[in-house]
């Protein structure tokens, strides 16, 4: 205040109309983008629409699809943080259902062995009590 910063001589509630914030409103499906009949087959689901349609207007297409050697291994990767095992890669890339990557990564949600499964403290030798405990629980023996 000091520094010139002007106190209000009046104030007022702002009274604003709940029923025009945007969360009182009602949810309505946004016009899908037209797009070429060539790129029709690109569009796998309604979203791809409007991405496609952002990545035309600033002059990109989609990336070619990867081969399912690479899907596999990019999911194991983000999932588990190793690569998967040659049966797994072959398992996948034999699979010719067009949902096997949802079937797989559901399938295959178990616990997986990962870098980090070892003791806590990083060493391989049998864990050794810091204390033990003996014949009397007051007693406790360093």
């Amino acid at each position: 205040m000091s520094q010139g910063l002007p106190w209000p001589t009046e104030s007022s509630p702002v009274a604003h109309d709940p029923s025009k914030h945007w969360a009182f409103k009602t949810v309505k499906a946004p016009a899908s983008p037209a797009i070429t009949p060539s790129d029709e087959a690109k569009v796998r689901q309604p979203l791809d629409r409007f991405v496609l349609a952002k990545l035309k207007s600033a002059g990109l297409d989609f990336n070619p699809e990867a081969p399912r050697e690479v899907v596999i291994r990019r999911l194991t990767l983000a999932l588990w943080g190793f690569n998967p095992s040659a049966e797994e890669i072959a398992a996948y890339v034999n699979d010719k259902d067009p949902q096997a990557i949802e079937n797989w990564s559901i399938g295959s949600s178990l616990p997986q062995p990962s870098a980090n499964a070892g003791p806590a403290t990083g060493s391989t030798s049998p864990a050794t009590p810091i204390r033990r405990v003996t014949s009397s629980w007051k007693n406790v023996a360093t």
